[in-house]
């Protein structure tokens, strides 16, 4: 099916990231849907600026930026989307808003429409209970900062139809991205298996004494990009820790979320976004070493070279149950591993470093 025209619910971080990028793409029409009048100026204040930035720095032509802010329109009404071949809702991680917005544009769009979520965590299949349309519709997961990031999650369920996932793929890679198709679980593929590697790192500063600039240093000297606890403060501590409890329902005892990340949110460390988290970012604060302290008082010595090597293992033992359950092929995983979350390069993915750790065959 062709895609002539797209709508995007939600002008956050995300969706109007997602717009600009469908619309510098695709070249077709892209309609932002946002909760009132105010916040559609905004977002389309945004999508202006974001363009006229890029103008500046030379990375846009004056033609590009043209046809980009002709192509993004902002509104506060659901019957400006009624024309849209393709919907993606971006909005608030809460079950009950999204199943409402879902609802409400099944009511409205033409009968060959499909609707996605860009949901990191929450079930496919419920957010598409409340439709008539469960076979065209599917979770579409793009990564943070959505034109950065080459990877999208195309999550499947049961009744996702194959013409949907097709033209969804299609889709998808016509704007540059590596698809891997996944199946409806908890957490999909790539937050299902980052969860025990960041968890496990929590859990060491429990139970040892090593600091998160320690375990930081000793993670990027295995290769991976950037330190699990500076990850987590851009990520957003809050937001790590809501898709914990998302796995922790779904898996049970196995991801059971650290006691420090509970800590962290009620004591509103929340990372880069408010200014305190695992560390300080231009701001004053108590450092972590105190919360630790208060906590956990009783740490014994630890290595955070095998603190490192434990995460993996984690991850890996997780990977290895993902194959086994038909929730992604092997290849996928260790592609979506690969460019999701930038496991370290040489090894194949969490998958290949299982192996060549003697996990299994």
């Amino acid at each position: 099916m062709d895609i002539n025209k797209v709508g995007v619910v939600g002008g956050g971080i995300m969706g109007h990231n997602i717009a600009i990028l469908i619309a510098r793409e695709r070249k077709v029409p892209v309609v932002i849907k946002e909760a009132n009048s105010d916040l559609a100026v905004a977002t389309i204040a945004k999508v202006h600026a974001h363009f006229d930035v890029r103008l500046g720095n030379g990375k846009y032509s004056r033609a590009e930026v043209e046809m980009g802010k002709a192509l993004i329109t902002a509104t506060d009404s659901f019957d400006d989307l009624k024309d849209a071949d393709l919907v993606i809702e971006a909005v608030t991680e809460n079950m009950a808003i999204k199943k409402e917005i879902f609802s409400t544009l099944d009511a409205i769009l033409a009968p060959h429409a499909i609707l996605a979520s860009n949901t990191s965590s929450l079930s496919i299949a419920e957010l598409a209970s409340g439709t008539k349309r469960p076979d065209k519709f599917a979770g579409l997961h793009f990564f943070n900062p959505p034109m950065k990031m080459p990877l999208v999650e195309l999550v499947r369920t049961p009744q996702t139809s194959k013409e949907t996932l097709e033209t969804l793929q299609n889709f998808t890679e016509s704007l540059g991205k590596t698809i891997i198709r996944v199946a409806d679980v908890p957490g999909f593929l790539v937050n299902r298996l980052l969860l025990p590697y960041l968890n496990t790192a929590a859990k060491f500063l429990e139970t040892t004494a090593l600091t998160p600039e320690q375990i930081d240093e000793a993670a990027m000297n295995a290769g991976w990009p950037v330190g699990p606890f500076l990850l987590m403060d851009f990520v957003g501590i809050d937001v790590g820790a809501a898709v914990a409890e998302v796995l922790y329902k779904g898996y049970g005892e196995r991801m059971k979320p650290s006691e420090i990340l509970r800590l962290m949110v009620v004591n509103k460390r929340f990372g880069k976004k408010n200014g305190i988290g695992f560390y300080l970012h231009e701001t004053e604060g108590t450092p972590i070493a105190d919360l630790l302290k208060q906590n956990f008082p009783n740490r014994a010595n630890g290595n955070a070279d095998e603190a490192v090597k434990t995460m993996m293992l984690e991850m890996a033992l997780e990977a290895k149950r993902c194959v086994t359950e038909g929730v992604a092929d092997e290849n996928d995983i260790e592609i979506g591993c690969a460019l999701g979350i930038h496991f370290p390069d040489g090894h194949g993915g969490p998958l290949g470093w299982g192996r060549e750790n003697g996990l299994f065959s």
